[in-house]
């Protein structure tokens, strides 16, 4: 099994709020990343994936340490208030965020359409 290190931000996050099913299908769909695709970039299984995303089960805290990360590496930042998930944002390669989406709106809108 692989050792798994968070940067500081990544620490806070995972020990503050823990990324749901609805951010990672959201953020996937955003990116355009199949399941497998973000299973292979997360180093998890992608049974693991599909039951997340399907609300079947909730994978270990690594686990879900290792796809916030993997989408935080592909500029996907997550939106909480307190510990409750809010939605998605993405930063575009000068790290300026844009449009973030909501856990209310329906998946691939932005605030502002």
């Amino acid at each position: 099994m692989k050792n798994i290190r968070l940067d500081v931000k990544s620490l806070l996050n995972y020990v503050m709020s823990m990324i749901t099913a609805e951010q990672v299908r959201a953020a996937r769909g955003w990116l355009g990343l199949t399941q497998q695709e973000l299973a292979a970039r997360a180093e998890i299984g992608l049974s693991t994936l599909r039951a997340f995303e399907a609300g079947l089960r909730a994978p270990i805290r690594a686990n879900r340490a290792a796809l916030q990360r993997a989408l935080e590496n592909e500029g996907i930042r997550l939106l909480f208030e307190g510990k409750t998930a809010t939605g998605i944002t993405i930063t575009d390669p000068g790290g300026e965020a844009l449009k973030p989406a909501r856990a209310d709106m329906p998946m691939g809108t932005g605030v502002d359409e």
